[in-house]
């Protein structure tokens, strides 16, 4: 499924509680009251109504290119303090972002097979961003999901299969692949550690020599 019904699904809403539990934990550290939340609502605006009720936070930007979905974004939209932008996530943070304000921002990417905008999407925001300001990345770490160059996948076996996603995989990843890994690294288990080394490169690509992101958890 391209585009999954995440409301429908009991590991999104896993995420999206652990998301927000880890924001009430920080939340008796630093005061995140006054923070901006920015994400993806889709037409469901799911993490948007927990942060909203859960955390208190009333300043809400939701992030949608497809217009047919921001369309239906106008009609759902749960709270008058959620503002809507039907921009890519680049066109936002290019156009609209505040760097002035904190932030809390939840970059969800689903795509299987957009790995490398996502990584300039993700290195993108973290040029923008201060200190203090929160980033969330979830990213889609099934190795079936990998592009096997139009052939299908019944058509060959499994380790020309396994190779066939690698080579696509190394060719779309370009200057964010990770050293050391190969085509034994793309099962489900190992699949995902590669996912962080490679987010990890998109994060310290634009970033000064004096910023230091702070990883709470992966």
């Amino acid at each position: 499924m391209d585009n999954p019904v995440y409301h429908l699904r009991p590991n999104k809403a896993v995420d999206r509680n652990l998301f927000v539990e880890g924001l009430i934990r920080l939340g008796k550290m630093m005061d995140i009251s006054d923070y901006r939340y920015i994400g993806f609502g889709s037409y469901e605006f799911d993490e948007f109504k927990l942060v909203y009720r859960i955390l208190g936070i009333e300043d809400l930007h939701s992030i949608e290119m497809d217009s047919d979905v921001f369309s239906r974004q106008k009609f759902n939209k749960p709270y008058s303090c959620i503002k809507l932008f039907n921009k890519t996530c680049d066109e936002y943070f290019d156009e609209d972002f505040d760097g002035a304000k904190h932030s809390i921002i939840w970059a969800d990417f689903s795509e299987a097979n957009k790995k490398h905008s996502q990584c300039k999407y993700i290195a993108n925001i973290c040029s923008k961003m201060r200190e203090g300001d929160i980033l969330l990345i979830t990213i889609n770490a099934n190795p079936t999901g990998i592009s096997t160059r139009g052939i299908q996948a019944s058509d060959v076996s499994p380790e020309y299969r396994k190779k066939l996603r690698f080579d696509a995989l190394k060719e779309e990843m370009n200057e964010f692949f990770p050293d050391g890994f190969c085509e034994e690294d793309l099962t489900r288990n190992r699949y995902p550690l590669f996912l962080l080394k490679v987010i990890k490169k998109a994060v310290y690509k634009y970033l000064d020599i004096e910023s230091s992101p702070c990883p709470l958890c992966s």
